[in-house]
């Protein structure tokens, strides 16, 4: 089922009997509970092999998506700030270092995109993976793309 963050239904009983944690996504599948959506995604792609695969199956393609992931999960979406601007109530000056630390960050993602479509070719693991955050940074905080045209077309 789906559960609307800005109302607070992960944080419920019901929710956290699932995921402890109360953090989204969650996905149920039959009997199979995944808590992370880097791992649900992974699932997706090899649980119905029959669909446009997300995961590249030539070993360099793989690498260059693991890479993007692992790099995103270690430096993008540690820097995401939209939470606490829409959660914690933050304003652009409470946070006037992390935005410059953020912008620094999203340059190295404007080189990625440089003269590419998606990260890795087709489109991937990796796009699923990154692209929801730098959509947050856009709708949720009004983040001007302008200085990183690659990520804003993106």
């Amino acid at each position: 089922s789906c559960h609307h963050i800005f109302k607070g239904e992960h944080k419920t009983k019901e929710y956290l009997a699932i995921n402890p944690r109360g953090t989204v996504p969650c996905l149920a599948h039959g009997s199979i509970l995944i808590q992370d959506s880097v791992a649900a995604m992974q699932y997706l792609d090899m649980a119905f092999p029959n669909q446009v695969p997300l995961t590249p199956r030539e070993p360099a393609a793989l690498a260059a998506c693991l890479q993007y992931i692992y790099e995103f999960l270690q430096n993008l979406n540690t820097k995401n700030i939209s939470f606490k601007v829409v959660f914690d109530k933050k304003s652009e000056s409470d946070l006037r270092e992390e935005i410059e630390v953020l912008l620094k960050e999203l340059s190295l993602w404007e080189g990625h995109l440089e003269g590419k479509e998606y990260l890795v070719g087709n489109f991937t693991l990796a796009d699923i993976a990154v692209f929801p955050v730098v959509s947050q940074l856009r709708q949720w905080l009004g983040l001007d793309l302008g200085k990183v045209p690659n990520l804003a077309r993106w």
